[in-house]
């Protein structure tokens, strides 16, 4: 195996759920922002459509002029199954975001959300009334 997929593996299987965190950890905001960025900006994505970052009309938007590409096309199937892809995406930036973290030795866990408390958490914290609330992950040390 490659020295670099070694460091990956190995930062994987370091990742675990720690649920007694606290606020102090061993770097800074501006760290923890460029992580997450990174892992959003490189985490694959159905059509690029970055899911996660984005409202779904901004996504129908982006995937608008690629869907105008298909049109000489026989057809596609890719509609019925964006759901399905869209958390497949969740889910890799989850893990990336996560062992991102856990590399630099700030402690995680994910938190799943049930529908029936998203309207609460959206009208206590101003969450955009578009989001669709899936997890939430709470980091520390």
């Amino acid at each position: 195996m490659m020295a670099s997929a070694t460091h990956f593996l190995a930062a994987v299987a370091d990742r675990r759920s720690v649920y007694a965190l606290s606020k102090e950890i061993p770097v800074s905001n501006e760290r923890i922002l460029e992580l997450v960025t990174e892992a959003l900006k490189h985490a694959p994505s159905p059509f690029n459509v970055r899911s996660t970052q984005e409202s779904t009309p901004a996504a129908i938007g982006i995937l608008r002029p690629k869907i105008k590409g298909f049109v000489a096309a026989k057809g596609t199937a890719h509609a019925k199954l964006y759901p399905e892809w869209e958390e497949h995406s969740s889910s890799m930036n989850q893990l990336i975001a996560w062992t991102a973290l856990s590399a630099e030795s700030v402690g995680a866990n994910l938190q799943h959300y049930q529908p029936g408390i998203t309207p609460y958490l959206q009208e206590k914290y101003g969450v955009d009334k578009s989001w669709r609330l899936k997890a939430q992950m709470v980091f520390g040390v």
